[in-house]
């Protein structure tokens, strides 16, 4: 089983195939406990996450519902309660995150797809004290701009 949250957060099982997981709380919920994968994550910094601070009346419930569908999802011995929270049990492995953590740690490419870059010179532009410059949050644009007409720099500042 492969746990994505590089992109969209996705559970992937052994044949490749994606497994649906639900709505966005739940997916939400699945997000949040592979940020601390294999660690215990109290229920109430749960909630609090989910509903961003102004949980509902029956958040509680609602969130011991996502638990037990997500227990389908990744097995109910990998997502276990533990001492007034939850952990989830990840293999070394299993975790985009972790797997592209260790191979840029070890000096290697991760080898995830990426969508191809636009080069800066069809970002959209914007005019800075009368000059044209790429603007540095073209979502599609990235590392720094060059740098502005007759400038010594060699980038932002």
């Amino acid at each position: 089983m492969q746990l994505r949250v590089l992109g969209t957060v996705a559970v992937v099982d052994p044949a490749g195939d994606a497994v649906p997981i639900g709505g966005p709380k739940r997916r939400a919920l699945l997000a949040r406990l592979l940020v601390d994968a294999n660690r215990v994550v109290p229920a109430g910094t749960l909630i609090d996450d989910l509903w961003d601070g102004d949980p509902t009346p029956g958040a509680a419930a609602t969130l011991q519902s996502h638990v037990s569908q997500l227990r389908r999802i990744v097995g109910a011995d990998r997502l276990r309660t533990l001492g007034g929270g939850y952990v989830l049990d990840v293999a070394a492995g299993e975790l985009d995150a972790a797997l592209a953590e260790r191979e840029l740690s070890e000096g290697k490419a991760f080898s995830a797809p990426v969508a191809p870059m636009t080069p800066w010179a069809s970002c959209p532009r914007r005019s800075v004290a009368g000059r044209e410059h790429p603007t540095a949050s073209s979502a599609t644009c990235r590392g720094p701009p060059p740098s502005p007409p007759g400038s010594k720099s060699s980038g932002c500042r």
